[in-house]
């Protein structure tokens, strides 16, 4: 069985297929006893849209539960950390062997972050295709 991502959260709009839920996302210390006096624990309040195809069945203020298969986590971590650091590690390394100028490589590995990100902003219409979150009642 493939393990789920889950959050419980509210729906806070319906547009035709589209449910905005709100959640808190927490950290993996969010829970410990000692949070009161670590820095380390946080708690962050997140909106994702969901598409489903009954969200008429659904109201604003309904507890809810979203969920995402364990694959389209390792996904997001995938395109939005692993690729964009090995892509900025290999230009940066590469100009600054060949260049002898570590400036530029600098410069130039920062150029393709910006590159990388911009690519993924407009391919964001296939990235949700492909990292979907599913609703479901409690």
């Amino acid at each position: 069985m493939d393990a789920k991502i889950r959050h419980e959260g509210v729906i806070i709009s319906i547009n035709g297929d589209i449910v905005q839920v709100q959640f808190a996302q927490r950290t993996a210390c969010a829970h410990c006893e000692a949070k009161s006096h670590c820095n380390s624990s946080e708690s962050k309040e997140k909106i994702v849209e969901v598409e489903c195809h009954d969200a008429s069945s659904y109201s604003i203020g309904d507890n809810v539960i979203v969920f995402a298969s364990q694959k389209v986590g390792y996904l997001a971590v995938l395109y939005g950390a692993v690729l964009p650091m090995a892509a900025m590690m290999a230009v940066t390394i590469t100009f600054a062997l060949t260049t002898k100028n570590e400036l530029l490589a600098a410069f130039l590995g920062l150029g393709t972050l910006a590159a990388y990100f911009l690519c993924l902003y407009l391919m964001r219409g296939m990235l949700k295709r492909q990292l979907r979150f599913e609703i479901n009642n409690r």
